[in-house]
């Protein structure tokens, strides 16, 4: 059995079968045309690696290579029907020969290749020789020499503590004056009052035995006592007003309390409101046990506590001035 004959050749298409074809084989026979056909195909692209330019095929961007007109082509962008060479977005030249290379860079590669040294900005193989062969190439690092006369040198670093340095140190009777020695904080310690700055234990007892230690400030025993005024009231589904007024004697300050206890916890609004000299000091609107305080200062005179209260259940309440003059 003999195979089929290949050309080198590119077949523009592969032959179908019709079904009225006959059967016949050979190198001529209708059953292998198309076999024949791809046979050349596989030939032809072997032989080159790419094949013709085919005006009804769409080629991908950047994957496809083709002949035309002679040269090799790589397309760029996807395309169907452009003619290589026509439109640089879709295909670009991708083989070159040494004659198109000659042209488009002259004689520069020849000259560059019969120079005797194209490269002076790298070592020759003289120069690495040379560097190999010097007695000390490189000048900027220590040499053998160096380092034996550094080892063997008496004080190699002058600028740090030698062992002898060391031990005068430690054997030297206060090697550091800067600093207290043993007998100094004996010393220290054994003074009558090391610390005058600060208060001795004789300045705290006379301090604490003093009638009055601090002038400054005053003391509760000094009030003979505070001028207190209180008054109570109770109710049920009404608003009450308490008021308790006296005289103070000069400068100090006002202490008011209002405190309001409900019977039962209801619904509803149970407001009061704690005054001090007709002034709006504390609000509540709770339906439960309440406290208020409120302080003013005052220079002498009339002063006055007021307490109301508006509850829908039955309540007491309690509203009480206290008057601490200044020291």
């Amino acid at each position: 059995m003999a195979n089929l004959n290949e050309t080198d050749q590119w077949e523009a298409g592969i032959y179908q079968l019709e079904e009225d074809d006959p059967v016949l084989g050979g190198p001529t026979g209708i059953d292998n045309l198309a076999p024949r056909q791809l046979a050349n195909r596989a030939r032809y692209q072997r032989l080159r690696n790419v094949t013709p330019w085919d005006a009804t095929l769409t080629y991908p961007a950047n994957v496809a290579y083709v002949s035309y007109g002679g040269t090799t082509w790589k397309s760029v962008g996807e395309s169907i029907n452009v003619v290589p060479g026509e439109d640089a977005a879709k295909w670009v030249r991708w083989g070159f020969t040494a004659a198109e290379l000659d042209d488009a860079l002259g004689d520069s590669v020849a000259a560059h290749e019969a120079k005797a040294n194209p490269h002076p900005q790298y070592a020759t193989d003289a120069d690495l020789a040379a560097h190999v062969a010097a007695a000390n190439p490189h000048p900027g690092y220590a040499t053998d020499a160096d380092l034996a006369a550094h080892v063997a040198a008496t004080d190699p670093h002058p600028q740090y503590a030698s062992d002898t340095d060391l031990a005068n140190h430690a054997a030297a009777a206060n090697p550091h004056p800067q600093y207290a020695t043993d007998a100094d904080l004996a010393a220290h310690v054994n003074a009558g009052d090391p610390h005058p700055q600060y208060a001795s234990d004789t300045d705290l007892a006379n301090h604490a035995a003093a009638a009055n230690p601090h002038p400054v400030y005053a003391r509760l025993a000094q009030l003979n006592p505070p001028i207190v005024a209180t008054h109570f009231i109770a109710g049920a589904n009404q608003t009450v007003h308490a008021e308790v007024v006296f005289t103070v004697p000069g400068p100090g300050r006002l202490i008011a309390f209002g405190i309001r206890n409900n019977s039962q916890q209801a619904a509803g609004t149970n407001a009061c409101t704690l005054y001090i000299n007709g002034v709006a000091m504390q609000t509540d609107n709770t339906i439960t046990t309440m406290a208020h305080m409120a302080t003013m200062a005052v220079q002498g005179g009339a002063v006055s506590a007021g307490y109301t209260v508006a509850a829908q259940v039955a309540f007491s309440a309690c509203v009480m001035l206290m008057f601490i003059p200044n020291i």
